[in-house]
């Protein structure tokens, strides 16, 4: 009798996906998941090959990635989590750690992986349950691993809340036959150069810009004004972030960069006159989005990420596009803050949901798609070793469609040595990118500083007035 009870429970076990058999030293049983990974921007085959290899390491674990909008992400996630369904893994921006760290499950040091591996009985196969225990970056280790940003952005209260498989940066697109037309030879070092600039591409008819040379100084038709003006403020020593993770903002120094930045724009009057600043070359009429202006050959060069580049060949497919580095202080890439040069980074990470019930399985996952390597034999019968960060950065076909800077050191050092036109304008950036914590309502703090160009431009404020007043709006935000 007591026989037939073993054999009834063993064979229950087997039945529900769990192993009989142990090998791992524990009581940990393998079962089989379905784990939820919700992402944006990236369509399913950016994954597909990582997620496949991952199911087969992992049998009895399957990855269903969702894609989905930009508009609708942070909804659907807060929506989710207060049902108690949604994702297992998900994406972060480097931006929102802070405001989404009650929402993570923090990395473990250690992780116990069970899963099922088959086996060949004597009479019939079994499953057996292998208890893998991986070891994940220590606080140390991140920092020899990863750029210099990710350790900033992702360790918080002394643990680790994402890994990244890339880490873009802000760039410089251009279009070379527009300056070759303005008898500009070279995209410009320095904003000074920049600002000289302007005066030779710059073109009006009757008093109608039909012409620009950057898409600057506003902030209702340029979705960039806001890394733009930060990376500014960056440079100029303005805006800095202290142990506690609050903004401090050196109110002169911001005042400066602020002025800069408004220089590219008019400035309008109560009574309705336009002031044309020293630098006008972009204002509300020329387009909707600077973007949009740039691929109609009207804008000569436009900021954005690296990301964008096949897109911008894709929907102008005439235009002669290049992409370079962002303008700096001094010549040589320098800036005002400690001589160094500031770049400003902007990327997404990968976490594990602190609601999941299989937290160490989703972290799993997402040390095997930063951090894994693929084994393969080559034609010569030579054994290839390869990062699985590689499948992303290539989207398998090795085409243009999502294009991406790395983010582990190991990568950008084997990028730059390959010398691939696509990715050296980032990868000559990506180590002196640093980005700064927007506190738990990113957009909330991206509209202050929206409108305090606006008080300026169109309320005829004194920007040292709007300074004050961003001040103490920054102040008001919960970090």
């Amino acid at each position: 009798m007591l026989k037939l009870a073993t054999l009834l429970v063993g064979f229950s076990l087997l039945l529900s996906g769990c192993a009989l058999f142990n090998t791992g030293g524990t009581n940990l049983k393998a079962e089989n998941m379905t784990l939820e990974f919700w992402g944006v921007f990236d369509a399913s085959d950016a994954y597909d090959e990582i997620i496949a290899a991952y199911s087969q390491a992992r049998p009895n674990i399957q990855i269903k990635y969702r894609k989905l909008r930009w508009d609708e992400y942070e909804k659907e996630l807060l929506e989710a989590w207060a049902e108690d369904r949604g994702p297992d893994i998900f994406m972060v921006h480097n931006n929102w750690v802070g405001k989404y760290q009650t929402k993570i499950a923090a990395m473990p040091a250690v992780l116990k992986v069970p899963w099922l591996k088959q086996e060949k009985g004597a009479f019939k196969n079994r499953s057996v349950t292998v208890v893998d225990t991986v070891n994940m970056p220590s606080l140390e280790e991140m920092k020899d691993l990863f750029v210099p940003a990710v350790y900033g952005d992702t360790v918080r209260d002394g643990q680790i809340w994402g890994l990244p498989l890339a880490v873009d940066n802000l760039v410089l697109f251009y279009n070379r036959a527009l300056l070759s037309a303005s008898n500009v030879v070279a995209p410009p070092k320095t904003w000074n150069e920049l600002v000289t600039m302007t005066g030779q591409i710059t073109k009006t008819d009757n008093g109608k810009l039909v012409r620009s040379a950057i898409a600057m100084g506003t902030a209702n038709n340029n979705n960039r004004f806001f890394d733009i003006l930060s990376l500014l403020l960056m440079q100029q020593g303005a805006l800095t972030v202290d142990n506690n993770g609050k903004v401090i903002l050196d109110q002169t120094k911001a005042e400066k960069a602020l002025d800069f930045y408004l220089d590219f724009a008019p400035r309008w009057q109560s009574n309705g006159n336009k002031i044309l600043t020293t630098a006008y070359t972009w204002d509300d009429s020329v387009a909707p989005e600077a973007t949009d202006a740039f691929i109609q050959g009207k804008l000569a060069m436009m900021f954005g990420y690296i990301y964008q580049w096949p897109f911008l060949k894709a929907q102008a497919p005439n235009l002669d596009i290049a992409v370079t580095g962002v303008p700096h202080m001094v010549e040589g890439g320098a800036d005002i803050n400690k001589g160094v040069s500031i770049n400003l980074a902007n990327y997404w990470l990968l976490s594990a949901a602190k609601k999941t019930k299989h937290a160490n399985e989703a972290w799993d996952f997402i040390r095997f798609a930063t951090l894994g390597r693929s084994r393969t034999v080559d034609a010569n019968n030579q054994e290839v070793i390869k990062l699985r960060a590689e499948n992303y950065l290539e989207n398998n076909n090795g085409n243009y469609a999502k294009l991406r800077t790395p983010a582990l050191n190991e990568l950008i050092s084997k990028y730059q040595k390959s010398n691939d036109q696509r990715f050296q304008p980032g990868l000559g950036q990506v180590l002196t990118a640093q980005s700064w914590y927007r506190g738990k309502d990113a957009a909330g703090m991206e509209n202050v500083f929206k409108q305090a160009i606006n008080a300026v431009i169109y309320e005829n404020k004194e920007t040292r007035e709007v300074i004050s007043g961003l001040w103490q709006a920054i102040q008001g935000i919960n970090f």
